[in-house]
């Protein structure tokens, strides 16, 4: 009576966590029930007890996957039996499995045993050693889902999974003990005892008697004790064994757990079905915050998705977008109002124009103390300077960082050696060798010697303007990638404008870039010397 309240009351609020269930979020802890046991501790035959539903018993149908078992109450009676794919399967074969489709009015041993090896079958189970078949796998992460529906039907559902292979051990307590679990932990396992008429001797029958009444418990939600059908009983029909099971329990010997409500078959149900909605009413709340947290989240990156993109017009409309979204940021950028786009604050390395502030800054400080090649001063003294670059930093291998597109195009960085300086001697030296370059000039000397004395003090002007120039174009390229990230989520859409649209654009501006500080280079240190009053 209590089950059937339960179903009847609540059927619509469970059948909403089956269905979460059935479309695989696995992302978000549902409730549920769980059948846990060792190989052959008889999980199979009380989930046939509970759900009507009977599992055939050879060698090669031992459970290779996890399958829910879900009953319903409905007016029409059928069966229907599908494959719900793991989360991470490829999109081919999920759809092959999703297709896995039987349905029925009534289910019978013979149909279900055929239907569970179409679905070994389908799911990719090796059943037998003698099969070598690398393709195959001995177990799977997909779920087998049975739902039964039909007048007779409480609303009850529970997942059973592969049981824990051990050694052999006939003095062991736990192979005659499977379990029910809510969640992973011993404050929602119920401990389910099993095959009762193996256990003969009387103080052995007498600890089972105590764990059910539960005076030695371990476990909060307690122990039931239900027996299973035995090898003569396949032929008979669930209500036989039923009746059956009850006059296990009415013997003598186990006449005084009786009265326990946590004996036989239907007792086992009660409790599972009140503890089902239990756990489902407890945890229901946070489902539901954390499905309403992931479809939010979903939405937004849909949206930054964009439109549906099925035709030109519409994918010149998000590429508009795009452009006019990149435009803003950069704008920004340049302008260093940081705090009106919050990328700033997710991507530091964005804030263009406050960066190569910085690297003007510090090519010009080191333009104007260690640009020239001599230094002649008598209070001069380059004891204790350091050497001077371009960025205070070790230096950069451009290509390592990503982006082998700018190969051939920039420097790598210069970094200034120490300036060279003048003693009394030195200075005589270098003049004599200069004055060596001297022509046929009568009482002066040719206007060469300062030309060539001025390429020969000018001579890091180059490495230090194409290292700066190089500095700025990779702190640019890295920008425009990093931005298009984060405007641009699609992947795929992002590489096709990276690789088609931007790259040779850029590459093709840095090397004009490049060329033109070549040019202003070769007017200011190889053109000819002149005099302004």
């Amino acid at each position: 009576m209590a089950a059937s309240q339960v179903g009847l009351a609540d059927q619509a609020f469970l059948s909403k966590i089956d269905r979460l269930r059935e479309l695989n979020v696995k992302s978000t802890d549902l409730p549920q029930l769980v059948a846990i046991g060792d190989q052959s501790c008889g999980k199979s035959s009380v989930l046939e007890s509970l759900t009507g539903c009977s599992f055939p018993q050879a060698p090669d149908l031992c459970t290779r996957y996890a399958t829910q078992i879900s009953c319903r109450r409905e007016a029409e009676e059928c069966v229907d039996i599908s494959i719900i794919p793991r989360q991470d399967e490829d999109a081919a074969t999920e759809q092959r499995l999703r297709a896995f489709k039987r349905s029925m009015p009534r289910l019978s041993n013979e149909t279900l045993a055929q239907i569970i090896q179409e679905a070994n079958s389908a799911m990719g189970i090796r059943m037998t050693t003698d099969n070598t078949d690398p393709g195959l796998q001995t177990f799977s992460n997909d779920t087998l889902k049975i739902e039964i529906c039909g007048l007779e039907q409480e609303h009850f559902s529970v997942i059973d999974v592969p049981g824990i292979f051990r050694y052999p051990d006939h003095h062991s307590p736990q192979r005659t003990t499977c379990s029910f679990e809510g969640r992973p932990r011993r404050v929602r396992t119920m401990g389910v005892l099993t095959k009762p008429d193996l256990v003969t001797e009387a103080a052995t029958q007498q600890v089972v008697k105590e764990l059910v009444l539960g005076r030695r418990n371990t476990l909060r939600l307690g122990y039931c004790i239900v027996k299973n059908r035995g090898a003569d009983d396949h032929g008979l029909a669930i209500s036989d064994r039923i009746a059956l099971e009850k006059a296990f329990f009415n013997k003598s010997s186990w006449r005084e757990i009786l009265s326990s409500g946590r004996c036989d078959t239907e007792s086992l149900k009660v409790r599972l079905s009140s503890l089902l909605m239990s756990i489902s009413k407890q945890e229901f709340p946070y489902v539901k915050a954390e499905v309403a947290k992931q479809l939010e989240q979903r939405r937004r990156e849909l949206e930054s998705m964009g439109p549906s993109r099925t035709d030109s017009s519409t994918q010149r409309i998000c590429l508009g977008r795009l452009g006019a979204r990149f435009q803003a940021v950069t704008q920004c950028a340049l302008n260093g109002f940081y705090d009106s786009e919050p990328v700033f604050a997710e991507k530091p390395n964005l804030k263009l124009v406050t960066a190569i502030t910085k690297m003007n800054e510090s090519f010009a400080n080191t333009f104007w103390k260690a640009g020239h090649k001599r230094y002649v001063s008598p209070e001069w003294s380059d004891e204790g300077e350091p050497t001077y670059s371009v960025i205070e930093a070790a230096s950069l291998s451009y290509v390592a960082l990503g982006y082998p597109e700018l190969d051939g195009i920039i420097e790598d960085e210069y970094v200034c050696p120490k300036l060279t300086t003048f003693n009394q001697d030195s200075i005589v030296d270098h003049i004599n060798k200069v004055y060596q370059m001297n022509g046929p000039e009568l009482g002066t000397f040719s206007g060469a010697i300062l030309s060539a004395t001025y390429r020969e003090q000018t001579e890091k002007w180059e490495p230090l303007v194409l290292s700066h120039m190089s500095d700025a174009i990779w702190f640019v390229h890295d920008y425009i990638s990093t931005l298009l990230a984060q405007i641009c989520p699609d992947e795929q859409v992002r590489n096709r404008l990276w690789d088609t649209v931007l790259v040779e654009a850029l590459c093709s501006a840095y090397t004009k870039a490049m060329e033109q500080a070549r040019f202003l280079l070769r007017i200011e240190r190889q053109g000819r010397l002149s005099r302004l009053q």
